[in-house]
C-alpha cells in the first residue's frame, strides 16, 4: 500500500449488526432508562451515540468504509481467527502488565452494560476511521502506532494516569489496528474489543 491509498475499512454482517444493536440499546435503552435514570447516565448515551455519528461521519467523508453485509464459510473462518488472536493478545497484555486499578468509567455513574457497549464507538472512531486515516499519511506502522497513541490518551478520561493501564490500552490499540489492516473487516477488531470488555467487567 502506497501512501496515497487508503485502506478500506469493511463493514461485514457482525458490525453492522453490532452499530445497529448499539444504536437501537443507546436510543430506546439507554435514554429509556436502561443504562440509567439519572442526568450523567443520560449523558453518556448522547456521548456515545454522537461518537457512533461522528465516527460513521467521518469513515464516509475519508472514503474509507466499504459495505459487504456478504459472509462466507472462510471469511467467517478467518474473523473467528483474528478475533481469537486479537483476545489472546489483551490477554496476554493483561498478565505482562497488570493494571493497577480495575477497568472502570469515570466519565458518568453507568452500569456494565455501559462499558461493554462503549468498545462499538471507540472502535469505529478509533479503527474505522482514524486507524486508515492515519496509516494513508504515515504508512501502516505509523498509522497503527499514532491511533493506538490516540486511544491511549483516549482512556485517560477513564483510567486516569494508571501507566499500567494505559500500556495494556495501547498495546490493544496495536493488536487491533494490525488485525484491521491485515483484513480490512471492522468487525475483527470490534468483536475483540466487545468480549474483552465482557470479560473485564465479569459479565
Amino acid at each position: 500500500m502506497s501512501r496515497r491509498e487508503s485502506p478500506k475499512v469493511i463493514l461485514d454482517f457482525i458490525a453492522i449488526t453490532l452499530i445497529a444493536m448499539t444504536g437501537l440499546v443507546l436510543l430506546f435503552g439507554g435514554l429509556g432508562g436502561l443504562i440509567g435514570e439519572d442526568q450523567a447516565s443520560v449523558n453518556l448515551s448522547f456521548f456515545m451515540l454522537a461518537m457512533l455519528g461522528l465516527a460513521l461521519s467521518l469513515m464516509l467523508i475519508s472514503g474509507s468504509v466499504s459495505l459487504n453485509a456478504d459472509i462466507g464459510k472462510s471469511a467467517f473462518t478467518q474473523q473467528i481467527t483474528y478475533v481469537m488472536a486479537s483476545l489472546t493478545g489483551f490477554f496476554i497484555l493483561n498478565i505482562i502488565v497488570p493494571p493497577a486499578v480495575p477497568y472502570q468509567l469515570s466519565l458518568a455513574s453507568s452500569t456494565r452494560l455501559v462499558a461493554v457497549l462503549i468498545s462499538i464507538p471507540e472502535e469505529l472512531l478509533f479503527r474505522g476511521w482514524a486507524t486508515p486515516f492515519l496509516a494513508k499519511r504515515m504508512g501502516k506502522l505509523g498509522g497503527v502506532l499514532a491511533a493506538a497513541g490516540l486511544f491511549m490518551l483516549y482512556h485517560l478520561f477513564v483510567l486516569g494516569t494508571d501507566l499500567a493501564g494505559l500500556l495494556i490500552v495501547f498495546g490493544a490499540g496495536v493488536i487491533a489496528g494490525f488485525a484491521l489492516l491485515k483484513t480490512s473487516k471492522l468487525s475483527i477488531p470490534m468483536a475483540a474489543h466487545l468480549f474483552n470488555n465482557l470479560i473485564s467487567v465479569g459479565i
